[in-house]
Order: structure tokens, then C-alpha cells, then sequence
């Protein structure tokens, strides 16, 4: 449970020390990505890692950015969270 602490953390922390609207959503649709990665190899700890940092209330509460990500990522976030 710490290793998934920590690694969550570390992702809310990649995420969040972006400056700039654009670049946070790049980064969030780059880890919606890899998530995706991962699942097709079967690994789900790192898809459940991620995609609790992305829902994470830290992030989450930047809602205006999430809502304007493109149509597939916030499809591939739906169909990540239905996993969790």
C-alpha cells in the first residue's frame, strides 16, 4: 500500500507542477495514454496508479481543464475508471 502512495503521489505531483493549461492537459492525455499501455499488458497496478491520480481531488478540481480534453481521451478515462 505505501509503494501505491507514493507512486499516486508522484504522479499528482508530475501532474500538478504544470504551469500552463495547455501543458496540463497534454500531460493528462500522455498518462491516459500509458494507462492505456498498460492495461493491453495486463498491468494493472500501474493502470489503478494512474488513474487514481488522475481522479484525485487535487486534480479533479481542475474540472474546466479535464472538460476540454478530446473526445477519446475522455473516453479512455471513462473505461479506466469503470476498471477502478
Amino acid at each position: 500500500i505505501e509503494v501505491f502512495n507514493l507512486r499516486s503521489r508522484w504522479f499528482i505531483a508530475e501532474i500538478l507542477r504544470i504551469p500552463t493549461v495547455e501543458h496540463f492537459s497534454q500531460s493528462i492525455i500522455k498518462f491516459t495514454q500509458v494507462a492505456d499501455l498498460c492495461r493491453s499488458w495486463n498491468d494493472f497496478a500501474s493502470v489503478l496508479v494512474i488513474s487514481s491520480a488522475i481522479y484525485s481531488p487535487q486534480v479533479y478540481n481542475h474540472y474546466s481543464i479535464l472538460s476540454q480534453l478530446p473526445r477519446d481521451t475522455k473516453i479512455s478515462l471513462r473505461s479506466l475508471s469503470q476498471l477502478m
